[in-house]
Order: C-alpha cells, then sequence, then structure tokens
C-alpha cells in the first residue's frame, strides 16, 4: 500500500507502508528516505535494586538519492518491528541512524536508605527530508522507560518520543507499541517489588513499529 503526499511547496511524494513492487511510467532522479522497523521496549529486572525496562529505539532513518526508470520494477521492502531494515531502490535504511530508547526508572531500599530515578522519556523523530509540510510525522521515535516501584518509592513510566515512541509502562500495564509506519520503538516494561516477599510484578515491553519508505519525485 502506498499513499501520495504533497508539501508546502507542491512537491509530490510517495510514500510505501507494506512491501511490494513499483513500476514507474516515467524517468526520474529521485529523493529517498527509508526509516526500518523499531525495537521493542525492553522488560523490568530485580538485581540489587528495581529496574525498570527501557524503551526500544527507534529504527534507523536514512536519507539518499537514487533514480527510476520506467517500466523497471523496483522492490520495496519494508522493516518489521524488532529493527529490521527497509529497502528501496539501490538504498537500505541500515546506512542511518536510530534513537535510543528512555532508560526505566529505578528504585532502591532497604532499612535505612532509599532512593529512586524516574523513567526517561523516548527521543522525538525526525521529519522526512527535514521538511515538516510533508505529513508532520516524525520518523524513528524512541520508547519511553518503564516505571519502577518499591518500598514506598513511586516510579513514573515515560512517554515516547513523538510521533510514534511506544508509553513506558507500568507493573500492571505493558509498555505501548510503537505507531506502525514510523519505525517508533515500543515502551519499556514496567516493575514492582514487593520488598517484604521478594515477590516481582511485572509488565512486558511493547513491540517495535513497522518503518516506511517515502520518495520525492524531483
Amino acid at each position: 500500500m502506498s499513499q501520495i503526499e504533497t508539501d508546502s511547496d507542491g512537491n509530490y511524494y510517495i510514500r510505501f507502508l507494506t512491501s511490494g513492487v513499483f513500476t514507474p511510467v516515467v524517468n526520474k532522479n529521485i529523493n529517498v528516505f527509508l526509516v526500518g522497523g523499531g525495537y521493542g521496549g525492553g522488560r523490568g529486572y530485580y538485581s540489587t535494586s528495581t529496574i525498570a525496562g527501557s524503551g526500544g529505539a527507534g529504527g534507523k532513518v536514512y536519507t539518499g538519492t537514487s533514480s527510476i526508470v520506467s517500466g523497471n520494477r523496483y522492490i520495496i521492502e519494508i522493516g518489521a518491528s524488532g529493527g529490521y531494515d527497509s529497502t528501496g531502490f539501490g538504498l537500505t535504511s541500515a546506512d542511518g541512524v536510530s534513537r535510543p530508547g528512555g532508560a526505566g526508572g529505578q528504585v532502591f531500599c532497604n532499612a535505612s536508605t532509599q532512593y529512586g530515578t524516574y523513567a526517561d522519556a523516548g527521543l522525538d523523530g525526525v521529519y522526512a527530508f527535514g521538511n515538516s509540510t510533508i505529513d508532520g510525522i516524525r520518523y524513528g521515535a524512541s520508547g519511553g522507560g518503564g516505571g519502577a516501584l518499591e518500598c514506598s518509592s513511586n516510579g513514573a513510566w515515560a512517554n515516547g518520543g513523538v510521533t510514534g515512541g511506544g508509553r513506558g509502562g507500568s507493573d500492571t500495564v505493558n509498555g505501548g507499541n510503537g505507531l506502525n509506519g514510523t519505525g517508533g520503538g515500543g515502551g519499556g516494561g514496567g516493575i514492582l517489588h514487593n520488598s517484604s516477599s521478594g515477590a516481582n510484578t511485572l509488565s512486558g515491553g511493547g513491540g517495535g513499529g513497522t518503518g516506511t519508505v517515502i520518495i520525492k519525485l524531483n
């Protein structure tokens, strides 16, 4: 599946949301924006302190140039959740960079000491070709960290990055999934540690969102 987009200057773009074959009817030089699938958020754990899961990294983002020839068949591969690369027109998102997910919250307490840190938010994504007027979406945002709770300390989950980063989870709510079509990272899972019984209540991390390929027809 694909969509036609325009920017404020009247330029045309094609956004591919699913894998397939593209057969142009013109010869053109093109700019290509590739976003890989986002990574899933981590799961919390208890060692000497209670540590929630980190948010998943956003999918790798890469911008390059290529050309298309009328009648040729171009295979488009859209990266799946889990950091899989998007490819097309001789280019790959593997050559790009990703935004790391937010760290999960951490709590430690005993009879004499108690401290905690809140989870970190995910990082915002980037606009396709640096142009916010195409579709207003920021691609490759990372997921927020999960919340950690122990004793009387409360650890708040954190939001994912804009646009598609998943929200961090609590002890009873899984981390949010990254938004499909944006390469957003999943939110980290939360954790509650019961200091008396030693039992842990965990939630899972969210899955990453699928990627995309966008071409600008110069």
